[in-house]
């Protein structure tokens, strides 16, 4: 029995994480704000099995987790600004925070 080897890696064979990374981008509250084709997507790569990753996939998530980054504190603000505005009162901006978990933002 031989064993055979390659010598480059596909960028799918790279990424042996890429669905565990789908799903925890799926399980962040504020992934909610992302387009449904993108949710779909990331839904895509995170439930299925045995299959690669593809570079577009990856790109995907890429983008999604910085979009996750921006749109994080930028919520938070929001919450906040409404809240220094009086158009929402302490309460609901608590839930809020505590509803998009963005304690640490």
């Amino acid at each position: 029995m031989t064993m055979t080897t390659k010598d480059t890696d596909s960028a799918d064979e790279r990424a042996p994480s890429a669905s565990l990374t789908a799903l925890t981008v799926l399980c962040d509250p504020v992934s909610v704000l992302l387009g449904r084709s993108r949710l779909v997507g990331m839904a895509d790569v995170a439930f299925r099995q045995d299959q690669p990753t593809s570079p577009g996939e990856l790109a995907l998530i890429r983008d999604c987790v910085q979009d996750l980054r921006w749109l994080r504190p930028k919520l938070k603000q929001a919450f906040t600004d409404a809240y220094a505005g009086g158009d929402i009162d302490a309460a609901s901006t608590l839930r809020l925070v505590d509803r998009f978990e963005l304690w640490s933002d």
